[in-house]
């Protein structure tokens, strides 16, 4: 991964892109990969994290919107409520 991140941003990340973790999970592994590809993406990662969901799963499986009834109050359809206000926000101050 680190060699693909190398040739990817060639030691830098344009302020254009911007990557967002998904299936995150709380745990040591998760911990770890996220701390390398912050290192090597130099701050190119969004702050919001996308959880591993049965509700995002769901959704897909089902091909309904995540923010349907059913799955509007998930930790999933929180996450990406949260990133959309985080690139919102970053995309506005950016266009300034």
């Amino acid at each position: 991964l680190g060699t693909i991140l190398a040739e990817v941003f060639d030691g830098q990340a344009g302020p254009a892109i911007r990557y967002l973790p998904t299936f995150w999970t709380n745990d040591r592994e998760s911990e770890e990969a996220l701390a390398f590809v912050e290192e090597n993406c130099r701050g190119a990662l969004f702050a919001s994290r996308i959880p591993r969901a049965v509700a995002i799963a769901r959704s897909m499986a089902e091909a309904v919107s995540l923010f349907e009834p059913r799955f509007r109050d998930s930790k999933g359809a929180e996450a990406y409520r949260a990133f959309v206000q985080e690139f919102l926000t970053t995309t506005e101050v950016a266009h300034v």
